[in-house]
């Protein structure tokens, strides 16, 4: 059992953090 409580990751989920990751980075390397 995953400590979050779900068995996997929804897809959205997954796409939701990669395009907030993405950000993140982009504004970083922006700098």
């Amino acid at each position: 059992m995953l400590a979050h409580g779900f068995p996997l990751p929804k897809p959205e989920t997954v796409i939701l953090a990669n395009q907030n990751n993405f950000s993140i980075f982009h504004g970083i390397f922006s700098i």
